[in-house]
């Protein structure tokens, strides 16, 4: 349940940033982006964003980098007019949102589904766009991809469709359209963002007595900062993921009894590595390999000097900053890089294609992300948002996600509904409550905006 355009501390959005790369222009067809313009100037889609929106297509088409939609070089295979318009899409919505560098913080964080076109979420989201049912139902504002009727099966089964739903680009831009005024009736925060959230003052209590499915919820994600609030809790989680290292064995076969971060630095990989462009999944693990004694607190000038230094040991490493997770996988497929940043759903999709590749689980500590649900206050489907929620923590929702996501559940009963075979090629655990323990639960950021500019700093080489 997570990510696709982040920047200030999330998941994917502004794409491949190559230092010193050369942009070369690309004609692309325009057959179906026709149609989308037609779309965008007619009906409730003829609105300033819209309009700037359907500008900014054309130019982001002609002008992305043909790098950026590079295959791997042992499977050669044209672009459609399809692919073409869409690989601008994600550049083209973090562009148009305050102009946030946003990574999926897990888009769109951070694709969940390979999904076409799954960041016309962006779209959606501007026009105030809805799909699902009538007024009756509650609606839901969160992650695309999630308008899932198998995600909710108890829900659709009472009521034979399913409820509405919008989707966001990234957290930035959904708590500043609840900020502003928007209504929904159930949210799909991730944990690293609660703060924001709970700042806009219209997250509701959540009475968990109403929810069959509560206790199944595992104890340590019952504990995370943020499910509580005045000894209430205001956020039930959901699903989880990991930020790691995807790599190459054959190619860096010397990391195989050796999992760590400081692969990224290594100078044997100079211009070999690549990373998210984030502060959640990329800048904080500096702060870690900084030694800094909290590498989600940079309050202290000392520790963002620190921190400071490591990245710019890290820019002088990297390939390429990318908020794409096709474009890092494309670039480990086809040898460009030899280990990048990522999250699980990449390294299925990778070995699927037969590649021998890894996902770290590094001694400094592997990070965990957790996604999940809120309510608004104010709801006039109180019943039904309950029914949602319980039903999306059911087992067959969770057996479901894993399966086709490749998340991890905040169930055990999820895991336990999964055979071996499939939590393997996942690269997921029997025991999740063991793995959890090992790893490194993402967190707010403390001076988020200094820790920001220090980033940009770092990377225009001052």
């Amino acid at each position: 349940m997570k990510r696709m355009k982040r920047g200030m501390s999330g998941k994917p959005g502004k794409g491949r940033e190559r230092i010193g790369a050369p942009v070369r222009r690309v004609f692309a067809p325009m057959g179906w982006l026709r149609v989308l313009k037609k779309r965008l100037v007619s009906g409730p889609w003829s609105t300033r964003p819209a309009r700037a929106l359907q500008g900014a297509l054309v130019l982001q088409v002609i002008n992305t980098p043909l790098d950026n939609r590079q295959r791997p070089v042992d499977k050669p295979k044209k672009h459609n007019r399809r692919n073409l318009a869409c690989a601008a899409l994600p550049h083209v919505t973090s562009t148009l949102l305050n102009d946030r560098r946003q990574p999926a913080d897990k888009p769109a964080k951070h694709k969940r589904r390979n999904l076409p076109c799954a960041a016309l979420a962006g779209v959606l989201a501007l026009s105030g766009a809805t799909a699902g049912a009538g007024e009756e139902h509650p609606l839901l504002f969160g992650w695309a991809g999630y308008d899932v009727k198998e995600l909710y099966p108890g829900y659709v089964k009472k009521y034979g469709e399913l409820f509405r739903f919008t989707a966001w680009g990234d957290e930035e831009e959904a708590v500043t359209k609840v900020k502003s005024g928007f209504k929904a009736d159930v949210m799909m925060p991730c944990n690293y963002k609660l703060p924001k959230w709970q700042a806009t003052g219209r997250i509701a209590d959540i009475d968990v007595s109403r929810l069959a499915n509560w206790p199944k919820v595992m104890e340590s994600l019952k504990g995370l900062e943020g499910v509580m609030r005045d000894g209430k809790v205001v956020w039930i989680p959901v699903s989880w993921g990991n930020t790691s290292v995807v790599y190459r064995t054959d190619l860096a076969p010397e990391y195989q009894d050796n999992e760590t971060w400081n692969i990224l630095w290594d100078p044997k990989y100079k211009g070999r590595v690549a990373t998210f462009d984030a502060l959640i999944d990329a800048v904080v693990i500096a702060g870690l390999m900084a030694g800094n004694p909290d590498m989600f607190d940079y309050t202290d000038p000392a520790h963002l000097a620190t921190a400071r230094e490591k990245m710019r040991e890290l820019v002088g490493q990297v390939r390429f900053f990318s908020n794409d997770p096709t474009t890092l996988e494309q670039a480990i497929a086809s040898g460009e890089v030899v280990a990048a940043t990522a999250w699980n759903e990449s390294v299925v999709r990778l070995k699927k294609q037969g590649l021998p590749v890894k996902f770290m689980r590094p001694k400094e500590g592997m990070m965990t992300w957790v996604c999940g649900l809120s309510v608004m206050e104010g709801t006039e489907h109180t019943d039904r948002v309950y029914e949602m929620i319980d039903t999306m923590l059911s087992k067959e929702s969770r057996a479901w996600e894993i399966d086709h996501f490749g998340y991890g559940a905040a169930t055990r009963e999820g895991f336990d509904a999964v055979d071996e075979e499939t939590l393997r090629k996942l690269n997921l655990p029997r025991d999740p409550e063991a793995f959890l323990a090992t790893g490194i639960f993402q967190r707010p950021i403390k001076n988020e905006k200094g820790l920001q500019n220090m980033f940009d700093e770092v990377k225009a080489g001052l």
